[in-house]
């Protein structure tokens, strides 16, 4: 349970407790825009792929994934809309460890806008979960 600051705002501790609900199922978390670039990121970055979270902002999904993973990532995700989730999915990063992610989203829903960007929550897998 959170300790509640009696000069919060119900809205402010709403706030809290979602974050603490996101990150307790989650190392890392982003959000896309309709096109998959990344407009949002947070959450362990550094200490677990070595950048810093806002490094990955304005990037796009498909240049951190590594390219052998790129036709899995964009297939579920062209089903996120239809499904409502993105089921934990394990991929590699494009870096040079080729770090092993489980990423998991839903999509958020936008007014206005024909395509609805995910949220993915990032989870680093061990290294044998590819294999």
């Amino acid at each position: 349970m959170l300790n509640q600051d009696l000069s919060q705002s119900p809205q402010d501790v709403n706030s809290e407790r979602f974050i603490a609900f996101v990150f307790s199922g989650a190392d890392m978390v982003i959000e896309t825009d309709s096109e998959g670039i990344v407009t949002h990121a947070a959450g362990a970055f550094r200490s677990k792929v070595g950048q810093a979270a806002d490094w990955f902002v304005g990037h796009s999904l498909r240049e951190l994934v590594a390219p052998v993973d790129h036709e899995t990532l964009l297939a579920e995700l062209s089903l996120l809309v239809e499904s409502g989730r993105l089921q934990p999915l394990i991929v590699r990063l494009s870096d040079p460890g080729r770090t092993h992610l489980s990423l998991a989203g839903i999509p958020l829903p936008v007014q206005g806008r024909p395509l609805i960007p995910p949220a993915l929550n990032i989870d680093l897998c061990p290294g044998s979960c590819c294999d």
